[in-house]
C-alpha cells in the first residue's frame, strides 16, 4: 500500500507556510517573540515530518519499481526532495538552537561551547540574510519537487506548470 500521499502535504504545508512567513520581513513582526517561535514551530515540525515523508516516499519506490517505466524522473524527483529536505534542516536546526539558547533550557552544556555560541556577530547577518534566503530556496525546491512529484503521478502533460518544471530535467 502506498501511502506516501498521505504524508506528503503535511510538511509542504508547514514549510511552504514557515517559507513565507520568514520572507515576511515586516519589522513590526521581525521582533516579536511569538513570530520567532511561530516560524521555529513551523520549520522544526514542517521538516522532522518531511523525513517521515521520504521513508514513505523509499517504501512507494520500493512498490513501484517493478512496475514503473518513469525511474528516471522519480530519481530527480528524489533527489530534489532530498536537497530540500536538507536545506529546511539546517533552518530547523538554526531555529531549535535559538529556542535552546532564549529558554530556560539555556544552561544545558553544549550551548556554552564557542562553536554552538549564537552571540557571535555574524548572528544578525545570518538571521536577516542568511535564513531567509535559505528560506527562498527552499520554496523553490518545494515547487520543483511538487511539479515532478505531480509529473509522476499524473504524467507531465497534466498542466503547463508542471510541463514546465519536468521540461527542465528531461
Amino acid at each position: 500500500m502506498n501511502i506516501h500521499p498521505l504524508f506528503v502535504h503535511f510538511p509542504i504545508g508547514l514549510l511552504v507556510t514557515y517559507a513565507i512567513c520568514e520572507l515576511i520581513r515586516a519589522r513590526v513582526l521581525i521582533k516579536k517573540l511569538w513570530w520567532q517561535r511561530l516560524k521555529a514551530v513551523l520549520v522544526i515540525f514542517g521538516t522532522l515530518w518531511s523525513y517521515l515523508t521520504a521513508l514513505t516516499g523509499d517504501m512507494a519506490l520500493d512498490l513501484i519499481r517493478a512496475k514503473s517505466t518513469r525511474l528516471p524522473i522519480i530519481e530527480v524527483h528524489e533527489k530534489f526532495a532530498l536537497v530540500t529536505i536538507l536545506v529546511f534542516s539546517v533552518i530547523a536546526i538554526y531555529y531549535a538552537l535559538v529556542f535552546l539558547h532564549t529558554s530556560r533550557w539555556r544552561r544545558l552544556s553544549f550551548l556554552r561551547w564557542p562553536v554552538l555560541n549564537l552571540e557571535w556577530r555574524g548572528h544578525v547577518l545570518f538571521e536577516e540574510l542568511i535564513i531567509p534566503l535559505l528560506a527562498l530556496l527552499g520554496l523553490v525546491l518545494i515547487i520543483i519537487t511538487g511539479g515532478l512529484g505531480a509529473a509522476i503521478v499524473y504524467g507531465p502533460n497534466v498542466d503547463p506548470f508542471v510541463n514546465f518544471i519536468y521540461s527542465l530535467f528531461f
